[in-house]
């Protein structure tokens, strides 16, 4: 735990909060991190909806600009989701919780215990099927989640719905489904790159989270794609 939060304090991105001091107190370990009162996208989507298209998009990309930093230290979320990503007031984003998913428990383990319960469904609703496997995770594994992210902002629906065992079920069998089908306003642009994203195996996903942001150039701003020094 104290290894990624140091980790994790190094990474300095925009798109991440900011983790600012690691400790210890009277043998308890403690992290300080940016304090963000921000809205967070599932709560923004319960409220309103699917987002509109090209904030969608544009917020995959920051997100991706800030895994590219942290992959670069050797740090995998191993927890995307779009409760783990506040909108600022500014309309860009925060990853949360980069460097704290070791202490999480992993959900697909608690699962088989509450298969039907509405919580649990959610919980795993982004997850990638390997984390089912017990593999290692990896970039490829926080792509799979983000283009999980990705859906769910375009079209406010699950790529899997149902309970939780019919969910893991689905994506071992079949990738993430095109955005559009649910809505047919997404680009087949963006259609292409949520269904890379969500493949089942990991090859055959964008294999880096480089590769990943240089594929959603197009919707960052070029100051942006600029700093990145790709």
């Amino acid at each position: 735990f104290l290894k990624e939060a140091k980790l994790a304090a190094e990474v300095d991105d925009p798109n991440v909060c900011r983790v600012l001091e690691v400790g210890n107190a009277n043998g308890t370990h403690y992290v300080v991190s940016e304090f963000i009162t921000a809205p967070t996208l599932d709560k923004i989507l319960a409220k309103q909806g699917p987002v509109p298209v090209t904030f969608a998009a544009t917020a995959v990309a920051r997100v991706a600009v800030g895994l590219v930093r942290s992959h670069a230290r050797g740090l995998f979320h191993r927890d995307i989701k779009p409760a783990n990503i506040a909108v600022m007031p500014d309309r860009k984003v925060k990853l949360l919780d980069l460097g704290l998913t070791h202490m999480l428990d992993n959900p697909w383990a608690k699962v088989t215990k509450r298969i039907n319960l509405k919580e649990y469904a959610e919980e795993i609703a982004f997850i990638p099927p390997e984390q089912a496997w017990g593999s290692e995770l990896d970039a490829r594994s926080d792509i799979y989640s983000l283009g999980s992210t990705a859906y769910y902002l375009m079209t406010g629906q699950f790529p899997f719905p149902g309970s939780a065992t019919e969910m893991m079920t689905e994506r071992q069998l079949h990738g993430i489904p095109r955005p559009s089908l649910v809505r047919p306003a997404v680009p087949r642009e963006l259609d292409e790159l949520v269904v890379k994203m969500g493949a089942k195996d990991p090859h055959e996903r964008f294999q880096s989270a480089a590769e990943l942001a240089a594929a959603f150039r197009e919707w960052l701003p070029m100051s942006e794609w600029a700093a990145l020094g790709l």
